[in-house]
């Protein structure tokens, strides 16, 4: 594939505020071939992607990277995870800073007194409720 497409496409991305979701499972969502000399490549070249109104409706979402079968790529699934979510790591969203109560909420969750991960616990609590 050339560079001209890569960057198109890369563009067409942005250009529609699309976002990476990540994955569990597999780190590599490709097989390629063994090249003499080299060995096996693998890449995560599948992706699930979305914008900023699709995380809000689905937020309890999770994509998961399943087995390879009958092919070099691994197929890979999106469901609600909603089972999950005590174990999802928290991930702060940086469209929550645009909401105009942002800084008035983390002067109120933010004690100066208690250590940094104590903070940042807090503040990940009440963000999630």
């Amino acid at each position: 594939m050339d560079n001209r497409r890569c960057n198109l496409f890369a563009n067409w991305i942005d250009r529609c505020g699309l976002l990476d979701l990540g994955c569990v499972g597999s780190k590599f969502t490709w097989r390629g071939p063994i090249w003499e000399g080299y060995g096996r490549v693998f890449k995560r070249l599948d992706r699930a992607l979305a914008n900023d109104q699709w995380r809000t409706k689905f937020q309890d979402h999770i994509v998961q990277v399943l087995p390879r079968i009958n092919s070099d790529h691994h197929p890979i699934l999106i469901t609600e995870a909603k089972f999950l979510k005590e174990d999802r790591p928290f991930i702060f969203e940086i469209m929550w800073t645009q909401h105009p109560s942002f800084e008035h909420f983390l002067h109120q969750h933010w004690n100066k007194k208690s250590g940094l991960n104590n903070i940042l616990s807090t503040v990940r609590n009440e963000l999630k409720e």
